[in-house]
C-alpha cells in the first residue's frame, strides 16, 4: 500500500509542478506565437503587395505600348493624307 501511495503522491507533485510551468509559460508562448503569426502575415502581405504592384506596372507598360502604336498609326495616316493632298494639288496644277 505504501508503494501505491508514494506513486500517487509523486504523480500529484509532478502534475502540480507541470501545471505551474504551464501557467508560468503560457503567456510567453502565446505572445511568441502571436509575434510569429504577425511576422508571417506581414511577410505574406508584402508578397501580395509586390505582386499587385508588378501587375499594375505590367498593365501600365501594355497601355503605354498600345498608345505608342496608336500614335504611330495616326502619324502614318496623317502623313499619307498629306501626301495625297500634295499629290492632288500637283495633279490639279497640271
Amino acid at each position: 500500500m505504501g508503494f501505491f501511495t508514494e506513486v500517487g503522491v509523486l504523480s500529484c507533485k509532478l502534475l502540480w509542478e507541470g501545471s505551474k510551468l504551464v501557467v508560468i509559460y503560457t503567456p510567453k508562448v502565446i505572445v511568441t506565437i502571436a509575434q510569429t503569426k504577425r511576422e508571417l502575415v506581414d511577410a505574406i502581405q508584402e508578397e501580395i503587395d509586390e505582386y499587385e504592384k508588378e501587375k499594375k506596372e505590367e498593365l501600365l507598360e501594355q497601355k503605354i505600348k498600345k498608345l505608342k502604336r496608336a500614335k504611330i498609326k495616326r502619324v502614318k495616316i496623317q502623313k499619307r493624307k498629306e501626301n495625297l493632298i500634295n499629290l492632288y494639288s500637283i495633279l490639279d496644277k497640271k
